[in-house]
């Protein structure tokens, strides 16, 4: 392994001997932003775990990893998948900074830090150029930004063929799908089945030759550059999209959008009063007075009645709690999501001499059997403290069993089996709300968790029909199987011109947008289905109105989003980045729209019309739309990003993070429940597949 760091960034060149450890210790070493050059026969980032662990160091170290490879598609679409920009050579990359077409890394938003231009060598006659970025600038996830006009590269060939970049595929049978019926690969109808790899089939992968536009997100900006040429080096993929991170609402196309309500809001600032005449204003002054008096009265009277050992919140943030998810999923299960739980916390103290700070996960509030899990010592090094709990073997979903957070300061020589029962021990506390909500349509009184675990655990309406794990997951794996079996109509449709295996694909498409329920509307009379009918028994889109039972999956999770503002505790920030959640889900309808209206044609037409040069352009239109569904498009009149599901499913799963105050013995508060401290089954020590903490 070669190493470069003379410049304000380090660039790390892999070569084919070198191994996973050795360069994942070296990334860890670096106080700058990384770019890694692999070469051509390099053995590391060949599976998805090495992209996954490679995402929690980036997320430890805080600042951007970028990769630059030649000629493997395999790679490009491992790292755009895992969110991390890939680029042809150090040129391009040198270039596209320049140009401040580096899309944004798909993960919680971070700051980032100058980088400085020169020269450095990694090796003798092996020159790269050290781009500089503007000052550092941070911002919002979700404010509004402009965007850059897209770069178009063609891959040596051809296009980039989606066929050869989708999923692994499993199965056989000339039009064989998932679990035997819609689209696994094998026969020549493939698709995709599970995270990575490659299509075996003819006509699987995603988006056919269009493919999976290839996002790799992460924003650096404003380079300079004096060592290379300024050329026109296009990144990787069929198209690089800058996934910008407010979108922008459909415009030009009389669509319509999703049933909303408007945002709650904060209430807007009082108008000022009309002067009032003195007796009033005197009359107003004694009303306070009295007001105040009795207020502090009730304070001091209530105040003797509260626990003095009970602990409480000092609404001070000192970090957050995120769960995280591997995608080792499961049609299934929901295993594989918020399996992992990620803990950075700032501003903490030292522990006392022969103490350690334990990390717990903890069970709901009024539990009668209340779980605990130990995540593992949490270690401090000057102020911060990080822990990342990797998941046990079966990749268990965490945040459908636990919502809140405790950090104990405890003896160090062993690790406790639960939370120490003394409430001095008590240290740092973070917890999701489980307030029922009060809303006229919220007749059930959801809470927070509840609308939380809906979008991300567990649905009830999703579990009776046996589709567990949440809406957020269905409605990414949904949106995305449309675009494969697209994409591979398109290509068969050029090859062979078969109407038959047109329409068995346009019939596919079609029931996984109106729902087993309601797609019999849309088809001739005893037409049969070719899907797995348990995946496709709710539909993308709500296409019996506003009262459709079950909802679309469009119209569930903004419902579920809204709810999540009702609760008392909903943040300005919380507000700003549903609402952008929200125009994205319209920008996601208004295209499975079109793509629903071209279906309809392609099933409505004859043998002899689908052999015809019309077909192809209704095909090449349900593409278009169904990759603007999944990976959004740039708004060709503001320069700005109108987001796809890819961005959604992301946004969602980042709303899965809780505060972490610290906690006082001395101020008293009641509402944080003391421990079961019986022994119970359930409570656990975390596995870190292979062994305890």
């Amino acid at each position: 392994m070669k190493r470069s760091d003379s410049g304000d960034f380090c660039v790390l060149y892999v070569e084919p001997d070198d191994e996973k450890s050795a360069l994942f210790q070296k990334i860890m070493e670096q106080k700058k932003p990384v770019v890694i050059m692999l070469a051509e026969q390099a053995r590391v980032f060949q599976r998805p775990e090495d992209f996954t662990e490679l995402k929690h160091i980036r997320r430890s170290l805080d600042m951007p990893v970028l990769f630059v490879a030649h000629g493997s598609e395999r790679l490009v679409h491992l790292a755009g998948r895992n969110g991390f920009p890939v680029y042809l050579s150090m040129d391009a990359l040198v270039n596209a900074l320049k140009m401040g077409q580096v899309g944004r890394q798909r993960s919680t938003p971070r700051r980032t830090i100058p980088l400085g231009s020169g020269q450095h060598e990694i090796s003798p006659g092996k020159t790269t150029s050290s781009p500089k970025l503007a000052p550092a600038h941070t911002e919002e996830a979700i404010l509004p930004r402009k965007t850059v006009p897209l770069l178009y590269e063609t891959w040596a060939g051809n296009e980039y063929d989606g066929g050869r970049s989708g999923y692994d595929g499993h199965g056989s049978g000339r039009d064989r799908g998932v679990n035997g019926n819609d689209g696994y690969v094998g026969g020549r109808n493939g698709g995709m089945s599970g995270q990575s790899g490659y299509v075996n089939g003819r006509d699987g992968g995603v988006g056919g030759r269009e493919g999976l536009i290839n996002r790799a997100p992460t924003d650096v900006r404003g380079l300079a550059s004096s060592a290379t040429e300024n050329r026109r080096d296009a990144m990787v993929g069929a198209r690089f999209v800058s996934p910008q991170l407010a979108p922008s609402r459909s415009s030009g196309h009389d669509i319509p959008t999703l049933p909303t309500r408007p945002l709650i809001s904060a209430p807007p600032p009082p108008e000022p009063r009309p002067r009032r005449n003195r007796l009033a204003v005197g009359v107003l002054v004694l009303l306070l007075i009295a007001l105040v008096t009795a207020g502090l009265g009730y304070f001091l009277i209530t105040s003797h009645n509260l626990p003095t050992d009970a602990p409480a919140m000092t609404n001070v943030v000192l970090g957050h709690v995120t769960f995280v998810s591997s995608n080792q999923i499961s049609e299934s299960s929901s295993q594989g999501l918020n399996d992992e739980v990620m803990v950075d916390l700032n501003g903490i103290s030292q522990p006392a001499a022969g103490k350690s700070y334990y990390a717990w996960l903890l069970g709901d509030k009024g539990q009668s059997d209340m779980s605990t899990m130990l995540l593992g010592t949490l270690s401090v090094a000057n102020g911060h403290a990080h822990l990342l709990y990797p998941g046990d073997a079966n990749h268990t979903n965490l945040l459908g069993m636990t919502s809140r957070f405790l950090v104990t300061e405890e003896d160090a020589g062993t690790a406790p089996l639960t939370p120490s029962p003394d409430y001095s021990a008590w240290c740092y506390y973070g917890e999701f709300s489980q307030t029922p909500i009060n809303a006229p349509d919220n007749t059930k009184h959801f809470s927070y968790l509840d609308h939380l675990r809906h979008l991300l655990a567990a649905d009830p309406t999703l579990d009776e029909l046996e589709l567990p794990g949440g809406l957020n997951t269905w409605l990414y794996r949904n949106v995305s199987k449309i675009l494969e079996w697209t994409g591979s109509t398109r290509d068969q449709w050029q090859d062979t011109k078969d109407p038959g295996f047109v329409r068995r694909q346009t019939l596919r498409t079609l029931t996984y947008l109106d729902g087993v329920s309601f797609v019999a509307r849309d088809l001739p009379p005893n037409t049969g289905l070719n899907v797995n009918e348990r995946l496709a028994r709710i539909g993308l889109l709500n296409v019996d109105g506003p009262a459709q039972d079950p909802p679309g999956y469009l119209s569930h999770v903004s419902k579920h989003l809204y709810g999540l503002l009702e609760a008392k505790t909903v943040t300005d920030a919380l507000r700003t980045k549903v609402a952008a959640i929200i125009a994205a889900l319209d920008n996601v309808k208004s295209w499975l729209v079109r793509v629903h209206h071209d279906a309809l044609q392609i099933m409505n037409m004859s043998d002899k019309q689908l052999r015809q040069p019309g077909t192809l352009t209704l095909l090449n239109d349900m593409i278009a739309n169904a990759t603007n569904a999944f990976t959004g498009q740039p708004d060709p009149g503001s320069g700005q990003m109108r987001e796809g599901v890819t961005w959604i499913h992301d946004q969602i799963q980042s709303l899965a993070t809780l505060n972490v105050e610290p906690m006082s013995a001395a101020s008293g508060r009641n509402g944080i429940q003391p421990l079961q401290m019986v022994p119970n089954p359930n409570v656990r020590r975390a596995s870190v597949r292979g062994g305890n903490v």
